[in-house]
């Protein structure tokens, strides 16, 4: 083998995609067993995530488009999180009913979200999220969340693979591990969707999009 042909050629991967015509906002596990400071997965720094999550969400209600909300919740036995709960243990914390699954006042649902419970990384893996969106005609997704290597990436994937347009909005996302979400945001843009920030994301609702 060539020396050059290990080294990756980058020209093959990025290129832009657009909004679709009709966006949805997925706020991924902004629960209080993430959010709150004696929560079980607290991420320093997700106060000033939530606050701009939050100015999205506003926007989103604004324009009448559709804002989906995860949860990650667990029977008490743990069995129904298989061997995700076996390789991460505290997931266990998250049970039904438990303070950790409930959503904090900034960022909670109004009676128009759409929850979705899962119980993997991935919103969309053994959850009603596709059905839901597909009903809507929703033909992109705008993901916010935690954490950009774990559930955020996952999700992500998820969302080019079910054929939407993916937008990850990078300052509303975050991570424990600053450098995982340098490189996995990274990643995304290279090969699942775009990474925007917010004030790019709120331009284009802005402009494209009709309020309701």
């Amino acid at each position: 083998m060539k020396q050059n042909d290990t080294v990756e050629n980058t020209t093959v991967f990025g290129n832009s995609l657009a909004f679709g015509n009709y966006p949805a906002l997925l706020v991924v596990d902004l629960i209080e067993g993430f959010v709150a400071q004696d929560g079980p997965f607290y991420t320093p720094g997700i106060e000033a995530t939530c606050q701009n999550v939050r100015i999205l969400m506003d926007e989103f209600r604004e324009h009448n488009l559709p804002i989906v909300h995860t949860t990650v919740e667990y029977q008490e036995n743990g069995l129904d999180g298989g061997i995700f709960v076996e390789k991460i243990p505290t997931l266990r914390q998250l049970v039904q009913g438990s303070r950790w699954t409930k959503f904090p006042p900034q960022v909670a649902p109004d009676s128009t979200g759409i929850i979705v419970s899962k119980r993997y990384a991935s919103a969309f893996f053994g959850t009603h999220l596709a059905a839901s969106l597909t009903a809507q005609r929703v033909d992109s997704l705008i993901i916010v969340g935690v954490s950009t290597s774990g559930c955020v990436r996952a999700s992500a994937v998820d969302a080019l693979q079910y054929g939407y347009r993916t937008i990850v909005v990078a300052d509303c996302v975050i991570d424990v591990d600053q450098e995982a979400h340098r490189v996995n945001l990274r990643d995304i843009q290279r090969k699942y969707g775009e990474v925007l920030n917010l004030e790019q994301v709120l331009e284009v609702i802005k402009s494209i999009y009709v309020k309701g």
